[in-house]
């Protein structure tokens, strides 16, 4: 279960859709390695970490 988010401000307006459109690149990222056989690359307690994409994977990678 995904921890509850605060709800956004009036103030947040230059932010309206930058979290969809993060969650699309990285969805199209995932696609493109997987295609390719490239590995992503992430951040992850404190060190970085090289994880292969398997098509139709749907683990998240963050």
């Amino acid at each position: 279960m995904r921890p509850k988010r605060k709800q956004k401000s009036a103030s947040d307006g230059m932010l309206t859709g930058v979290e969809a459109a993060l969650r699309r690149a990285r969805q199209r990222a995932l696609e493109i390695a997987a295609r390719t056989g490239t590995p992503i690359i992430i951040y992850r307690d404190g060190k970085v970490e090289k994880r292969p994409v398997v098509l139709g994977e749907s683990s998240r990678a963050s």
